[in-house]
């Protein structure tokens, strides 16, 4: 028998309160009059001095409650990075302006922290939302009387994403206000698998910014207690809160680092606190950049006898990203983040005195050494004199050996750091010139962390790959190149980039020229990426880019998904650079994996690409993270589809199973699914083939809808018995179908467009022209989706109409939340005019309604009981007799399931 959800959470606050872990349980704290009292208590003991020992009067708190309610927890992120690594509030006292320190993130574990844990908060129901509900939340762990850190949990006859919607819902509810609003990170369980997640807006949670927890060597830590011993107990959970999270000022979010970017911070640490370099091998995709900029800053902050921390980068391209990223990281930080314009300005930067952090390519370094220094002088003295950590993105290929010796003779006090995905081994070393370093190892020391392509796409950190190659199959050399008639000289390709030009200006009523091609560039990633506000609306977006070199490497697009590759094959470490501009994450529905097509030497590409999967999964071959070529994947279609068949031969045969063969089924299901998602995914499929492996997309359509009704009527089996372990794989409870459309994408789309038009995410920094443009495009999306489901389509329709009749009734409100409270509303609705008209229970049918699939009602002998016939014949003129009354009752009901109110669901 599984564990009732309570005992779990009773284990769960013994395990945070033992030992040493810090945590004091408070089970006296249970509404939010008490949690002030408390937060006002612990601020005004570690306020005594400046309170001149009086306490805060109602009026002076009232100041204090004032600025801790948080209109997004971003807001409450910028507040939490305090001045100088000091939380403040401030009071005004008469005359007199009181600042109080919240929380000082010097003293984690220690000094003035106070760590406290409070289980089954009420959260009252808000009395102005008649829709909302008095809530219970299930463990939170507070820092200094704040609520940080909360905890949903489960038991393992549930899925842990249950716990997610539930808190996404709780948030659209506007629950998490107050002195919730400080909120910042969510932990989810259901006691055998334990996630986290940073917190947003209920519209900007999403699976894909889940993690799971990893220990050093990358194996997972899933077991709620587990992870509450290595992520949960102090200093650890401090550190989650002031060192592991970073605000990303440009999408105005917050991000929580994954497990293997903090093991990789800690692993920089501990190397230069022993004066040791090294570097880290986290693969392409996995987020270096976030990960280089935390260990940076935290080299300053850690190691007080460092004068500078210089981050290296090489090309004018990647110069312009990084800095872009790291300016939109440190706006809100403590430490100073300055990027290089010129060599000079370089100079000046080494020689000031400030503490700070530098942007800067390898080639003004370069420059500044050995073309603007004069050996001898006071400001070369003291520049050879500086204590200096450097750090090396992509250090694979952005310094040479050469030049790294260079710069670190000059530098004889320095630590180096590398980052790269891609390291060269002796399998790919650097050309062999005199005794320089050959191998990654060689140049920057030992190997502090590693997380490879096997380890990010078990993680869900990245997508696999899916590889075809479509080149000649009848070359008999296929290195010979000159067969395949690209243009040279320059004066074709300046006229060639002219009229790319001219149709960019006029695709985007841009103004670029010839002249302006890094401007250009610039304005193409960001178009690209889709980070920035202005480029998330479609007309401002790009789908197809071809490209000669530029942006092979070093690029980050989310939404790309395809590769078309027409050249011969790269090296190992080029070959994955370039591949994984695919497989960043996404969208799972529309993007499972990275694309790879190749035009050109099949065989010897195909060689190329397992040798570099090969050498990057660290000598792996299990798991190999890429998705199999069209020859495997159809014979394994072929037989996930016998399967199936021998589970369920018809669609039509699935209602009558019992549970335990419509468990099977799903099994069955969802190997054939994520097949036929990946052979759909072939440019060399066609909806035709069907015929040959005899299956119709209607019938898919058809197992489809069977699937999603036994998944929301029997849900997920009970968690893993470890005496009996299941003789066949276990059902993947959070398993979306790829291969099945439907326009939930279009409707999140939509519901994110209306959301930041009554809450920009450019602040409100919009002229009224940009406002009705957003307007027009969600009409235009509205109009899209009526094709498919008008009943959403009239409700998102007059959603619209009404905020431009009055825009400021909805600002700061879930759009999502509004919809969803607008669809039940009208689900209510033809429920209760059906069971007036028909004389039914209410409950009943508003429980066939909300639980209706492929026309079955579930309780359609509990509706029959219900039905007060007798009140119907005295009531109805021309009353139906009682046989025909039940026939035609349910032939009405399952019309106005199908027609009113499924579209809702």
């Amino acid at each position: 028998m599984p564990e009732l959800e309570s005992l779990i959470e009773q284990k769960l606050i013994e395990q945070l309160i033992y030992g040493d872990s810090q945590w004091t349980y408070r089970p006296d704290l249970k509404t939010e009059a008490d949690l002030w009292n408390n937060f006002k208590y612990i601020l005004e003991q570690n306020n005594k001095d400046r309170l001149d020992g009086e306490p805060l009067s109602d009026s002076e708190f009232e100041q204090v409650k004032n600025q801790l309610q948080f209109s997004t927890f971003y807001k409450a992120g910028e507040w939490l990075v305090g001045e100088n690594g000091k939380v403040m509030v401030h009071v005004q006292r008469d005359t007199k302006k009181l600042h109080l320190v919240v929380m000082n993130h010097e003293h984690i574990a220690g000094g003035s922290s106070v760590y406290e844990v409070i289980n089954q908060y009420s959260a009252l129901k808000d009395d102005e939302d008649a829709a909302s509900r008095d809530r219970r939340f299930d463990v939170t762990l507070m820092i200094n009387g704040l609520p940080m850190i909360h905890i949903e949990l489960k038991n393992r006859q549930h899925s842990y994403m249950e716990a997610f919607n539930q808190i996404k819902k709780y948030i659209g509810e506007g629950q998490f206000r107050g002195i919730f609003s400080a909120v910042q990170m969510f932990v989810i369980s259901n006691g055998v698998d334990t996630k986290y997640f940073s917190a947003a807006s209920d519209t900007e949670l999403k699976k894909e910014f889940i993690s799971g927890w990893v220990d050093r060597n990358n194996q997972p830590v899933s077991d709620y207690i587990d992870f509450a011993k290595n992520v949960l107990k102090i200093p650890q959970a401090h550190e989650m809160i002031a060192r592991y999270t970073v605000l990303d000022n440009e999408a105005k979010r917050l991000i929580l680092l994954r497990p293997y970017q903090i093991h990789a911070i800690e692993a920089i640490r501990e190397a230069s606190r022993t004066g040791k370099s090294g570097f880290v091998w986290h693969t392409t995709g996995s987020g270096k950049t976030l990960t280089s900029y935390k260990a940076t800053r935290n080299l300053l902050m850690d190691i007080p006898a460092l004068d500078k921390a210089i981050f290296l980068i090489d090309r004018k391209d990647l110069d312009e990203q990084t800095n872009t990223s790291f300016s939109s990281y440190s706006q809100n930080d403590s430490i100073d983040v300055d990027n290089t314009d010129n060599v000079t300005d370089l100079k000046n930067k080494l020689k000031s005195s400030d503490r700070q952090m530098i942007v800067t390519t390898i080639q003004k370094m370069q420059i500044l050494i050995s073309k603007r220094l004069k050996e001898g002088t006071p400001e070369y003295n003291r520049l050879r004199g500086l204590k200096i950590a450097f750090v090396v993105d992509e250090c694979h290929r952005a310094v040479s050996p050469a030049t790294k010796r260079i710069i670190e003779r000059f530098f004889g006090k320095s630590l180096w750091f590398g980052f790269t995905g891609t390291p060269r081994f002796p399998e790919n070393p650097y050309p062999l010139m005199g005794d320089l370093p050959r191998t990654t190892e060689e140049l920057y020391g030992a190997c502090l962390h590693k997380y490879t392509i096997q380890n990010a796409i078990h993680d869900n950190a990245v997508l696999g790959f899916q590889v075809e190659h479509d080149g000649p199959k009848d070359v008999t050399d296929e290195t010979d190149s000159s067969r395949y008639e690209n243009e040279d000289g320059s004066q074709v390709n300046q006229e060639k980039m002219k009229q790319s030009l001219d149709d960019y200006n006029a695709m985007f009523d841009t103004k670029f020229d010839i002249s302006q091609i890094t401007s250009y560039n610039s304005n193409l990633n960001k178009r690209l990426s889709r980070k920035d506000p202005k480029y998330k609306s479609r007309n401002e977006q790009l789908d197809l880019v071809i490209v000669v070199d530029r942006l092979l490497t070093g690029f980050d697009a989310p939404c790309m998904s395809t590769i078309f590759i027409d050249r011969q094959p790269m090296g190992p470490h080029d070959l994955i650079q370039a591949f994984s501009r695919t497989n960043r994450i996404f969208d799972k529905k529309s993007k499972p994996y990275g694309q790879i097509v190749t035009f050109q030497a099949p065989v010897l590409f195909k060689k190329c690409v397992d040798d570099a999967v090969k050498l990057y999964s660290a000598g792996s071959t299990e798991d190999t993270p890429l998705i199999a070529e069209w020859d495997d994947v159809e014979p394994a279609f072929k037989k996930a589809l016998a399967a199936l068949r021998i589970a369920a031969q018809t669609p039509d045969d699935i209602p009558s199973m019992s549970d335990d063969e419509k468990l099977h089924f799903m099994k069955m299901f969802q190997s054939f699914d994520r097949l036929f998602a990946q052979l759909k995914s072939f440019s060399r499929y066609d909806e035709s083939m069907l015929d040959d492996y005899g299956i119709t997309e209607q019938e898919y359509i058809d197992y489809a809808g069977h699937y999603l009704n036994i998944k929301s009527e029997i849900g997920p089996e009970p968690g893993p018995d470890p005496v009996n372990p299941p003789v066949e794989p276990e059902i993947d409870s959070d398993y979306e179908l790829m291969a099945y459309s439907n326009t939930r994408i279009d409707y999140e789309y939509i519901i994110n467009l209306i959301q930041n038009i009554v809450n920009p995410e450019d602040d409100g920094d919009i002229t009224p022209e940009e406002k009705q443009k957003k307007i027009d495009e969600a009409k235009q999306y509205v109009e899209d989706l009526r094709k498919d489901n008008p009943k959403v389509a009239d409700i998102m329709s007059h959603l619209i109409n009404e905020i431009e009749l009055d825009e400021s009734r909805f600002k700061g409100k879930s759009i999502l939340n509004i919809v969803e409270n607008m669809k039940h509303e009208c689900i209510e609705q033809v429920v209760n005019n059906f069971c007036l008209l028909w004389h039914a229970d209410k409950d009943d049918v508003m429980y066939a309604a909300t639980h209706y699939r492929n026309g079955i009602i579930p309780n359609e002998s509990a509706i029959k009981a219900s039905i007060n016939y007798p009140e119907y014949k005295n009531t109805v003129e021309h009353a139906l007799p009682k046989f025909k009354y039940y026939a035609k009752f349910f032939a009405e009901l399952r019309s106005t399931l199908d027609d009113e109110i499924k579209p809702l669901v």
